[in-house]
């Protein structure tokens, strides 16, 4: 089966619940067999975490939103559930679990370099202009996933197709 290539133009991100989000990254789990039991250790009922979990969202200087569905025995905790958010970076998700599809089968390696490229704005000085630097794919997918960095995103999804 041939890749099937993303448009050229850039993410076009949606508003949606945070409950719809969740759903949609439940569906993507689920798809990926993430409904299995867990082969690491189990933090605990949610029901020990939820309350800090929401408390450190009440406190958090700016706005938030979450689901959280265990599934283990799909009990859920939440915050600001009902709260449109822009989901512009959901599809990081699908970029990270098809890294991992594609190391399953052979095709990728989380130690194979990935070329970024970083656009540098204009100054007063300098004109806009750009840097291309290498990592390895792990540290693409660190980037993206726990900084949201787009420059990472996009070189992993194009290599991934």
């Amino acid at each position: 089966m041939t890749p099937r290539r993303l448009p050229a133009r850039p993410f076009a991100p949606r508003a949606l619940p945070a409950s719809v989000v969740a759903a949609l990254v439940f569906a993507l789990l689920a798809t990926l067999g993430a409904t299995a039991q867990p082969q690491t250790a189990h933090a605990g009922p949610i029901e020990d975490v939820c309350t800090g979990m929401q408390e450190q969202a009440a406190a958090f200087d700016g706005r938030v939103g979450f689901v959280v569905l265990d599934l283990t025995d799909w009990s859920r905790c939440s915050y600001q559930a009902g709260e449109v958010f822009t989901t512009a970076s959901l599809y990081k998700l699908v970029v990270l679990a098809e890294a991992h599809e594609q190391v399953e089968r052979g095709l990728f390696s989380f130690e194979e370099p990935i070329a970024l490229i970083q656009f540098l704005p204009a100054t007063e000085d300098e004109p806009a202009s750009s840097r291309t630097f290498t990592v390895d794919a792990a540290e693409a997918a660190r980037l993206m996933i726990q900084v949201s960095d787009n420059a990472a995103a996009e070189a992993l999804r194009e290599r991934l197709g």
